[in-house]
């Protein structure tokens, strides 16, 4: 115990700082979406595989169906990672590299401000982790029983995330390029380890075989359209550089060319670490010139290879006096990235700027709320103009109304034109305040409970359906693929309950008409704000 008391105590002091920071926000609305995932369990969904919903249900399972139990449930993922990544270069390296890959993992924004949510990426990390020590011990030790348990924990980290695939990719990629490793290309084990992780992936193909194919087709166009030539390469790169530390992204690729001729050699396990690791980074930089492949994050099993690497080289240079400088780098690279924590965290409860949230891009509700055609044809010239502040924004509408419309309108067009989604953090906070103001105004118009919430994204539907008390089914008019709980037919004949932005209410109400056979009511409108702040506005509607 003595022996990881470092480790120990780093891993501590990240369980208490972010059990006091999530006490100030609510999970994000995209894990509340996996949330309920995990009250249907099923074998594959249309987005993703299982394994997220089966570990979020493991949590709720322990701690019941709380914010609190989520919370904790994300640190109790996250920290296994850490914990994990420490183990294995524990193993690998020695201890003074573990310790230096654990610090350098916690002071990146991507493992360490990443930590307040429960993702689908948690699960595949960790069985990506388990993968690359499995690989490693095998050219430790090429017994079979290394490629066994390697197939085990790549099946379920295909039942975690499709791109698990790339694993194995980087595993005949190494086997490839290495003429001295090629001997394992025919190796009957290694090809029983394929299809033992095939047969445990075959839930996700028999629920697909059932669904005529949709998660995969879902997956493969959009790898395959997207921006424009290069735009999304150039947002995968600045993105995956700044989530996963300018400094040590910087440093890392440095010391990893610096050492190239030991990679080029193949010495062990270095080589097979910097392979398997690489391979995803190149494989989704070339995806992202075409397609709209650009999330930053999916670098992150290439980070974890990196911090591995980048901890045997601090490990190996700390004590020379010669390179005070790395050790300025540490400390400052620590610090730094502290620094942007406490100050995300206050910008989220605090914000240092007002957010531009005024921006007319949308001119259906005005035929809603009765506006004068003249009126709206002024307007017209801010379609797509860049979002403005209130005051800002105001000022705009004086030059181009006359004072009688400016005083007329100018309530109703703030409503239309205010954005708050455009102040990001907006999604993590005030949920609960949100959902009982619904509860009121439903209680009020003889509503109360319902059965489902409809909104056009699925994320308004799930968070909302987090929160109030009876966990309605939540419907996605955007995405009806995704309902997999909650059909059309079952839903037809139940109470309803629709939400929608201001904005795009006249198309939610016209696709809920149609899609539903019902007509609908309104019902009323909920503001959340926090002093001056517009947090979301919604309107409500009723089926009659």
């Amino acid at each position: 115990m003595r022996t990881h008391a470092i480790a120990i105590a780093i891993l501590t002091t990240h369980l208490v700082l972010f059990s006091l920071l999530n006490i100030f926000i609510n999970p994000h609305p995209d894990m509340l979406d996996h949330w309920v995932w995990s009250q249907h369990l099923a074998l594959s969904y249309y987005e993703h595989p299982p394994m997220v919903a089966w570990a979020i249900r493991l949590v709720t399972l322990i701690g019941g169906n709380s914010e609190t139990a989520l919370e904790l449930g994300a640190q109790f993922y996250n920290l296994s990672i850490l914990a994990l990544c420490y183990a294995i270069c524990f193993r690998l390296f020695g201890k003074h590299a573990a310790i230096f890959c654990l610090i350098l993992l916690e002071s990146t924004p991507y493992f360490l401000l990443g930590s307040v949510f429960l993702h689908i990426d948690q699960p595949f990390l960790i069985f990506w982790l388990f993968n690359l020590y499995f690989i490693c011990r095998f050219h430790q030790s090429p017994s079979p029983r290394w490629l066994i348990l390697l197939g085990i924990s790549a099946g379920l980290g295909a039942l975690s995330k499709y791109i698990t695939l790339l694993f194995y990719f980087g595993v005949f990629l190494h086997f490839s390029l290495y003429k001295k490793q090629r001997h394992h290309l025919k190796n009957p084990w290694l090809y029983a380890a394929g299809f033992l992780s095939l047969a445990i992936f075959s839930p996700v193909l028999i629920w697909n075989f059932q669904n005529d194919w949709v998660s995969f087709r879902f997956q493969f166009t959009r790898g395959l359209s997207g921006a424009p030539l290069g735009q999304n390469f150039i947002l995968f790169t600045l993105g995956h550089l700044a989530i996963f530390s300018i400094v040590w992204s910087g440093w890392g690729f440095y010391q990893i060319w610096k050492k190239r001729g030991e990679i080029i050699a193949d010495v062990q396990p270095d080589s097979i670490i910097f392979i398997i690791s690489v391979f995803p980074l190149l494989f989704f930089s070339v995806m992202s010139f075409r397609g709209s492949i650009a999330d930053p994050h999916w670098a992150n099993v290439t980070y974890l290879g990196m911090m591995m690497l980048s901890g045997k080289t601090l490990a190996r240079i700390w004590p020379s006096s010669r390179n005070r400088i790395h050790k300025k780098m540490l400390v400052g690279g620590v610090l730094l990235n502290l620094i942007i924590l406490l100050l995300v965290f206050l910008h989220i409860q605090y914000p240092f700027i007002g957010f531009p949230q005024y921006q007319l891009k949308y001119y259906s509700p005005f035929a809603r709320h009765d506006f004068d055609p003249q009126t709206v044809d002024k307007l017209r010239v801010l379609k797509n103009q860049p979002p403005l502040e209130k005051k800002a924004f105001l000022a705009r509408l004086q030059q181009i109304l006359s004072p009688e419309e400016f005083e007329l309108y100018q309530e109703k067009i703030l409503k239309i034109a205010a954005e708050p989604h455009h102040d990001l953090v907006t999604t993590v906070l005030s949920w609960e305040e949100t959902a009982e103001d619904l509860i009121i105004l439903l209680k009020k118009s003889g509503k109360y409970p319902v059965d489902a919430i409809i909104s056009k994204e699925f994320q308004l539907s799930s968070a909302l359906s987090f929160y109030l008390p009876d966990h309605p089914a939540p419907y996605s008019l955007e995405k009806p693929e995704r309902n997999q709980w909650s059909p059309v037919e079952v839903l037809r004949d139940k109470r309803a309950v629709i939400l929608c932005r201001i904005q795009v209410c006249g198309r939610v109400l016209r696709w809920t008409e149609s899609r539903f056979q019902r007509k609908i009511n309104y019902l009323g409108e909920i503001s959340t704000h926090r002093g001056k702040r517009l947090i979301r506005r919604l309107e409500v509607y009723g089926f009659n």
